[in-house]
């Protein structure tokens, strides 16, 4: 195995009756433009619990990965770029933003999109996927099993793995 430097970001797609949790960031590069709730990884976390971290510290919304729906990679400033856009269910839908992050949150049937001053191209095709499909993967979290982090993304949900599968 090879180590690199990457650029791992995630994103949580959150549906409510048709329509995807949008915000519309108040910081940065992307400041007045509307996405998926997003961050960045951050040292010793997995992807899936960024993603959890970050809807909650955006939109004050709890929830739990169902699995995959995009991944964008790219190679920019000679750095790969990695980003991961996650599924996610919520336990309610009670918007509470952070207001030093995000400037507004609503959710956004597919019909309004043309309307929207988006992030990226690539953040709006993940949004149309994931009002679109089921999500492609589902994750299959082995991490109390194996005593570490230890998450694994399939086409089918599995219910249990023999540890000499693994």
């Amino acid at each position: 195995m090879f180590t690199i430097q990457v650029d791992l970001g995630v994103a949580a797609a959150v549906i409510q009756n048709d329509a995807i949790l949008l915000v519309k960031e108040a910081i940065g590069s992307y400041a007045g433009l509307w996405g998926l709730p997003k961050g960045h990884v951050e040292q010793n976390e997995v992807p899936t619990h960024a993603v959890i971290r970050e809807l909650y510290e955006e939109c004050g919304l709890n929830g739990r990965v169902i699995g995959i729906i995009g991944i964008r990679e790219r190679i920019q400033s000679e750095t790969c770029g990695l980003f991961i856009c996650y599924h996610v269910d919520v336990d309610n839908y009670e918007l509470i933003i952070d207001s030093n992050e995000i400037l507004e949150a609503a959710f956004f049937p597919s019909d309004q999109f043309s309307e929207i001053n988006w992030v990226s191209t690539a953040m709006r095709t993940m949004a149309l996927t994931s009002l679109a499909s089921n999500p492609p993967l589902y994750i299959n979290d082995l991490t109390t099993d194996l005593n570490t982090p230890y998450i694994i993304h399939l086409n089918t949900s599995i219910d249990c793995f023999q540890e000499d599968n693994i």
